[in-house]
């Protein structure tokens, strides 16, 4: 079974960064199973830009073995580094699609 998903994350302000997030796969309550490490809200990044909010992707896909069954997939986002409140996701999107063995 592949599970896909695509995300936005926002370092709203640069107050408790830099910052880094971790998203996860995992079936059916299963293990957490790391699909991708993003790094947001350096000060040295935003403020050339002048802009005031980081936007970073958060996108992958991991393929689970999978007899015929119903399953449950979650998607997990977790703060690993930084202090910062501000961090935002946007626009969660999650498929699973069943190959035929």
């Amino acid at each position: 079974m592949l599970v896909q998903f695509s995300s936005g994350a926002t370092a709203e302000t640069t107050t408790g960064c830099p910052c880094s997030l971790r998203a996860f796969l995992r079936a059916n309550g299963g293990t957490l199973m790391p699909v991708k490490h993003i790094n947001l809200g350096s000060p040295g990044a935003m403020a050339p830009t002048g802009y005031p909010h980081d936007r970073q992707s958060v996108d992958g896909s991991l393929v689970f073995p999978a007899d015929p069954g119903t399953y449950l997939f979650e998607l997990v986002v977790q703060q690993v580094t930084g202090t910062s409140a501000d961090l935002r996701l946007y626009y969660p999107n999650m498929q699973a699609i069943a190959f035929p063995q």
